[in-house]
């Protein structure tokens, strides 16, 4: 009787492989088996648990935190590699968002505050690629116009927000100068002229919430009293300034005198006629 002996079956080599840990940009980490054989399965495994398989022992998206152990199976044996730790990822914080108070009429300069801080992260602002200031805190005040990026600094890793505007203080007339033309004698009113006129702002004369345009540059017919010259910019959100303007009573008016006249005695050439004022004018001293 004749026995036939079998082949050996196919003992796959034991794997060996590169890896990588996750990092600051990738969540994951990766094996490479790097002698890998045609007929060969390999197996990813972890405390015993196959996680995955591939023909070529590729792994790309492996978790961190775990140790690997990885099986070269053929169709009866298989063989393992030594076990590998791919490291947890390191601590990434999150994205910067921002909130912005843009200059006014009475502060030159913005504020940027981060609204979802973290603790044991440091906030730098960084305007292209220079770094200004950093605050724990994530609150930076005095800010000047322009565009910043606010970048979130982990023992790691670092994170950056979307690029914030600060914008321009709006625009702010300068002080109004004026001339006063104030009642006289024969006016009963006055008339404010404005002085260096800004072409993009326009101007107004204030009382008590009211406010009159000026015509032509000039306030007419102005009753005496204390008002605000205003000028206020023309573009959208800008401000206004504005200056005191006093405008003086009319000088009082003298009234109507009255007299009495005595004629003169014509047969007395020595003695002559008489005026006698009975009511004198304001202006009486």
């Amino acid at each position: 009787m004749l026995f036939r002996s079998n082949n050996r079956p196919l003992v796959p080599n034991k794997p060996t492989f590169d890896f990588g840990h996750p990092s600051c940009d990738k969540a994951k980490g990766w094996i490479k088996v790097n002698n890998s054989q045609t007929e060969v399965t390999y197996q990813l495994t972890a405390s015993g648990n196959a996680v995955s398989s591939d023909a070529s022992g590729n792994f790309i998206e492996v978790d961190g935190g775990s140790s690997y152990v990885v099986v070269a199976r053929g169709n009866i044996c298989s063989n393992n590699s030594d076990g590998v730790t791919i490291n947890p990822r390191p601590n990434v914080p999150g994205k910067p968002t921002l909130d912005v108070t843009h200059p006014t009429c009475t502060n030159d300069k913005g504020q940027i505050k981060v609204s979802n801080k973290e603790t044991n992260v440091t906030y730098t602002l960084l305007q292209g690629s220079s770094s200004l200031v950093s605050a724990s805190a994530g609150d930076f005040s005095s800010v000047d116009p322009g565009d910043y990026v606010v970048q979130a600094n982990g023992k790691s890793c670092n994170s950056n927000s979307d690029v914030t505007h600060v914008n321009n203080k709006p625009y702010k007339p300068a002080t109004p100068k004026f001339t006063i033309d104030h009642p006289t004698c024969t006016r009963a009113k006055g008339t404010i002229t404005i002085l260096e006129a800004d072409a993009n702002a326009t101007y107004s004369l204030d009382l008590n919430g009211s406010s009159v345009p000026a015509v032509d540059g000039a306030f007419a017919e102005v009753d005496p009293g204390t008002y605000q010259v205003v000028a206020k910019g023309n573009s959208f959100n800008s401000c206004s300034n504005g200056s005191g303007a006093t405008v003086n009573p009319a000088p009082p008016q003298p009234h109507d005198i009255e007299a009495t006249i005595t004629q003169s005695n014509t047969q007395n050439c020595n003695r002559g006629g008489k005026i006698e004022i009975t009511t004198w004018g304001n202006d009486k001293e």
